[in-house]
């Protein structure tokens, strides 16, 4: 009984010491460096846990603000941005990344997803078109600095796009004037899409248009030479057929 007292004691101070320990170990958090960092939001990102990506991408910013990751965090952070559709906060990482580092390997990248952002948050062309004209600056000056890149190629499709949209809001504004029989506004509205937007799919139908304006006006002559450069320079679009048609019935009034 004598040894007891001791060897109790001495049970319960290594359990004591033991607990601890083990109270120790699991308050010891092991730091990641900047790389690990990153690669564990791009896993993430490419996870599509985005929300997730977007915390440990700004950790990297944030705490290691002189490593060579920041400009891949930026970027990525960019992207996990895009993904949960904040357009707004994405395109200020991206512009982020082109003002200050330029020389990134993600700047053409940065560029295109910039205009994508504005893209995404155009609206139908019955609405105010300013994202569609920030989109087409985004695009056009990606296609200026990287002509080569990787990107170039989407960077035209999506410019045409623009374009496209464009047009048909003022062609749409046109059809509106005719059908108001304000017909020198139409005729502005048409030609403005034959000036600004011959490239796009809507300037047969302005074209055709300018003809159906000038027949409506009774200016016959005016029509038919607009109907003409229809079937002339869209001989392949169905309104080409309906051209030659509307050309026929005028050349018989004309002779009347």
């Amino acid at each position: 009984m004598t040894h007891s007292v001791p060897r109790t004691l001495r049970t319960l101070s290594l359990l004591l010491s033991l607990v601890l320990f083990s109270c120790g170990q699991k308050q010891i958090k092991v730091e990641l460096d900047a790389e690990d960092r990153y690669a564990l939001a791009k896993r993430l990102l490419d996870k599509g846990d985005c929300l997730k990506a977007i915390e440990e991408f700004q950790k990297v910013v944030f705490n290691f603000p002189g490593s060579d990751f920041v400009d891949d965090a930026e970027f990525g952070l960019g992207m996990a941005h895009y993904c949960v559709k904040d357009y707004a906060l994405a395109s200020t990482e991206f512009r982020r990344v082109l003002r200050d580092y330029p020389l990134s390997p993600y700047a053409d990248d940065a560029q295109y997803m910039l205009g994508m952002c504005y893209y995404e948050q155009s609206m139908p062309s019955s609405l105010d078109q300013e994202s569609t004209h920030k989109a087409i600056e985004a695009f056009q000056k990606l296609i200026e600095d990287f002509p080569e890149g990787d990107r170039a190629a989407e960077a035209q499709e999506k410019l045409r796009l623009c374009r496209d949209r464009l047009a048909k809001k003022d062609f749409d504004t046109g059809r509106l004037y005719l059908k108001l029989e304000y017909y020198k506004a139409a005729l502005l509205s048409f030609t403005g899409v034959l000036t600004q937007y011959l490239d796009s799919r809507w300037a047969a139908e302005a074209q055709y248009a300018i003809a159906e304006v000038y027949e409506k006006q009774g200016d016959y002559e005016e029509a038919r030479a607009a109907y003409h450069k229809v079937t002339v320079n869209y001989p392949t679009e169905r309104l080409a057929q309906r051209a030659m048609k509307k050309i026929r019935e005028l050349t018989e009034k004309a002779r009347k």
